[in-house]
């Protein structure tokens, strides 16, 4: 979560177009990073499975 933040930030404070597609494909990366754990935690906490589906949905 911490590396979304900071590219996130870096997103926001970049000076050009090229740095900000650099900074995309990180914060990109840092994203699909935190997906497994999201899963997991809403497959941890739903225990009916159609809460996990509205989870999942949402």
């Amino acid at each position: 979560m911490a590396a979304f933040t900071l590219t996130s930030l870096l997103c926001a404070l970049v000076p050009g177009p090229g740095t900000l597609i650099a900074a995309r494909v990180l914060q990109g990366l840092s994203a699909a990073v935190m997906t497994p754990q999201v899963l997991s935690l809403i497959r941890a906490v739903f225990v009916h499975e159609r809460d996990r589906a509205r989870a999942v949905g949402a």
